[in-house]
């Protein structure tokens, strides 16, 4: 399959409430992994099928307590030249819902702190899925229902970078963004 990977476990504590694997309905009091380090390499690509697997995989979600403390991951795929790169220091989230079906999601905190976060994709697609016409279709955005009470970012680091997008310090090139509520 073309795949490497390793895993160092640190200290991980997991409370669960239910598991319902035929409605895909998770509910978890806590989940907590510290001092963990893991890496996945991809090096040949998955071979490919028709069959849409994630749209049976939407389920519920409710996470009361996440903790990752002194967390490292990398990924690379080599068929995608895809690298990401994760050196949590403190991540922290309370989820009180994520419902992928209905597509509502209601977070209560969000903490990352003192971690580096890098995504390189550089992958150039196929020539057979892009579109002829020079004129690309206007962006719409998803019917997603999200509410955030609470997020911090602090002392975090995030590098990110495309073959098709440049990046300016300071610049966020997207229009019409809704205005953020709590």
């Amino acid at each position: 399959m073309g795949i490497d990977g390793f895993i160092k476990l640190g200290s991980r504590y997991a409370k669960i409430s239910t598991v319902d694997m035929e409605s895909f309905e998770f509910e978890i009091s806590k989940l907590q992994l510290e001092n963990t380090v893991a890496y996945y390499v991809q090096t040949m690509p998955f071979e490919e099928t028709e069959e849409d697997t994630v749209s049976s995989l939407m389920g519920t979600i409710i996470l009361d307590e996440l903790i990752i403390k002194s967390v490292l991951l990398d990924y690379l795929s080599e068929p995608d030249q895809m690298t990401a790169s994760l050196s949590l220091g403190e991540f922290t989230a309370e989820l009180p819902e994520a419902n992928l079906q209905e597509q509502l999601v209601r977070l209560e905190s969000f903490v990352l702190r003192d971690s580096k976060t890098l995504f390189y994709n550089f992958s150039v697609p196929d020539s057979a899925t892009v579109p002829n016409d020079t004129e690309s279709a206007p962006f719409t955005r998803p019917a997603w229902d999200v509410k955030a009470v609470e997020i911090t970012i602090a002392n975090t680091d995030i590098d990110y970078k495309s073959a098709y997008v440049s990046v300016k310090k300071g610049f966020y090139p997207l229009k019409n963004i809704p205005k953020l509520t709590h």
